[in-house]
């Protein structure tokens, strides 16, 4: 239920709402990944990409999936940090099991596995 409110008040845009209910969903479940990709498009939506990297940086670190990391690196796009981001993808790739990330610098974000977008 408390996700249920979450969602619907991003879909509604009252951001402030989803924010206070996706953030207690996470709370009680941190590896919710669709609650921590919704809270990240909230804080993109509402231009808080300070927080949208926060929340990404979680969501990478809790699950890690290539969504996650199209967040962390459109915040960094976001906050015009390209450097940064790029610094810190090629970190987590040297890491990353699988090893099959691609980065694209200013690429189109339509989401094919495997692909990180900065």
């Amino acid at each position: 239920m408390i996700y249920n409110i979450g969602d619907l008040s991003y879909h509604i845009l009252d951001y402030q709402e989803s924010i206070k209910y996706l953030t207690r969903f996470i709370e009680m479940d941190n590896k919710s990944a669709r609650a921590l990709e919704h809270l990240c498009m909230v804080y993109q939506d509402s231009g808080d990409y300070n927080q949208m990297l926060v929340m990404a940086k979680m969501y990478v670190k809790n699950l890690g999936d290539y969504k996650s990391y199209r967040y962390y690196s459109k915040a960094y796009i976001k906050l015009n940090d390209i450097e940064s981001g790029i610094m810190e993808l090629e970190n987590h790739l040297k890491n990353y099991h699988e090893k099959r990330f691609n980065i694209f610098v200013g690429c189109d974000t339509s989401d094919p596995p495997g692909h990180i977008y900065l």
